[in-house]
């Protein structure tokens, strides 16, 4: 049987901003408040986390997650109103290209009956 596949990337100019990955990354820093936490959970080390964070703050040109320093009262990680909307943008996005690929394929199950 063939199947369609594919995957939805935020470009700049030549520039990768990234996928799917750096999209849980974002939304897991959301949900989570922690890149240790986040990178964990989309199962990234600590570094690749930063590194993909600094990558997609650059590219943005304004920061898409700020720290709060630690101490008493204790640090965190948040996202810009920005990151959410880079988020939501790709969920939308993410959705209609699934459901493209089940319209273009239908065809070809169809002439596989």
């Amino acid at each position: 049987m063939l199947e369609l596949d594919g995957s939805i990337w935020f470009r700049s100019g030549a520039q990768t901003w990234g996928g799917k990955n750096r999209i849980d990354l974002l939304a897991q820093i959301d949900a989570t408040g922690s890149i240790t936490a986040a990178a964990r959970a989309v199962g990234m080390s600590y570094k690749g986390a930063w590194d993909a964070i600094d990558a997609m703050n650059n590219l943005a040109g304004e920061p898409l997650v700020v720290r709060a320093a630690g101490g008493k009262g204790g640090g965190g990680t948040l996202l810009t109103d920005r990151a959410r909307r880079l988020i939501a943008t790709f969920r939308a996005l993410e959705a209609e290209h699934r459901l493209s690929l089940i319209h273009i394929s239908e065809p070809t199950r169809q002439a596989e009956i």
